[in-house]
């Protein structure tokens, strides 16, 4: 059985869910995912690519790949401070941009305090021997590929990419497929489609690369690919115009209700390719929510109740005071509801005074 989710990019502004945010205010019951979790680190912010309806495209950041030297004391300092789960995925970037992604994989793997981690790509670099590499890894919990149009014609007009690129995706996917038949994956493997909205389904589809997707969905049972139907704005600097001929939907920057401190600031922060760390790992492109740098200061110094670049965002979120990316985004998140990927997850929860107390008092 193929599993296809639809997944419309939409932050519900429904009366019955800013009632339940505003109740869950009054009586103070917050949902807080553990602050210790987990961390991203974005190994680097190059990509291959330039998607359309993504914000790489318009990021003056300066473009950096980090060494494996840095990411491995990085790794050893947050683990030491009681992380034991990472996201490699890059805020923009694609992951194996990175020539020696693999040797960083492989420290995770060998690492013992490390439990699991996970990544997107969008699978264009990959090559036979790093998809051999893949297949046999232990800690790897979830390896997202983003599937960019289901031909070669809407792969270019959504990517920027060329015919070239797009048959070596389409190589390496059956190349994974092959693998797929005779051995089995540890982790769960997600498909995301990117394509026009008048796509009908894949079981319709007749391109090489929807059969391809068709089978190893079927074969593999750990599997599952998730149609957008909307697409995120990325706190605003994404609009419809960046994609007035590709028949898809921007999600609108104003429609989105914020009450509270988003908790995505709170569990989700991201280390740069160029060591500081941001406050967001999800929308925040050119990095504006940065609450410290690795290169001088250690992750007490960053994480610490003394540290009024971090304690001055979430006190202006719970005020109601947005800086303008958050201002703008729809992928908020409100410490006040208990989200449904909470519950995927099985996450525990803090309170705000809760998550305080997790910061350093030096």
């Amino acid at each position: 059985m193929i599993k296809i989710l639809t997944r419309n990019r939409f932050n519900s502004t429904r009366y019955s869910d800013i009632i339940g945010i505003k109740l869950n205010r009054l009586l103070r019951k917050e949902f807080i995912p553990n602050p210790k979790e987990h961390i991203y680190i974005e190994t680097t912010n190059i990509c291959n690519l330039q998607c359309r309806f993504c914000a790489y495209r318009k990021s003056s950041k300066k473009k950096v790949i980090m060494s494996n030297e840095k990411f491995y004391e990085i790794i050893n300092n947050a683990t030491n401070s009681g992380y034991d789960t990472f996201g490699l995925t890059p805020i923009v970037g694609e992951v194996f941009v990175d020539k020696n992604f693999l040797e960083k994989l492989n420290f995770l793997e060998n690492h013992k305090k490390v439990k699991n981690y996970h990544f997107f790509t969008n699978f264009t670099l990959a090559n036979k021997k790093i998809i051999d590499y893949l297949i046999d890894l232990k800690k790897l919990k979830e390896l997202f590929i983003s599937i960019y149009g289901h031909d070669t014609e809407s792969f270019q007009r959504f990517t920027g990419g060329n015919e070239k690129i797009y048959t070596e995706l389409v190589e390496n996917l059956k190349y994974l497929l092959e693998k797929l038949k005779t051995r089995h994956l540890n982790y769960e493997l997600g498909f995301g489609l990117r394509t026009y909205r008048s796509f009908e389904s894949l079981e319709s589809c007749s391109t090489e690369l929807c059969q391809i997707l068709r089978d190893i969905l079927r074969t593999n049972k750990r599997s599952h690919l998730i149609i957008n139907k909307t697409y995120y704005n990325w706190g605003g600097s994404v609009t419809q115009e960046d994609v007035k001929d590709l028949d898809i939907i921007i999600n609108e920057p104003t429609k989105y209700y914020k009450n509270g401190v988003c908790s995505l600031i709170l569990y989700k922060n991201q280390i740069l390719a160029d060591g500081g760390i941001n406050a967001c790992a999800c929308r925040d492109a050119e990095a504006t929510l940065k609450i410290g740098d690795l290169n001088n200061q250690s992750f007490e110094q960053i994480y610490s109740i003394n540290n009024k670049d971090y304690i001055n965002i979430i006190e202006n979120q719970q005020k109601g005071n947005f800086s303008p990316i958050c201002k703008s985004c729809d992928f908020y998140r409100s410490i006040y509801k208990n989200y449904d990927v909470y519950t995927k997850y099985k996450k525990e929860f803090y309170n705000l005074s809760e998550f305080y107390q997790c910061l350093s008092k030096k």
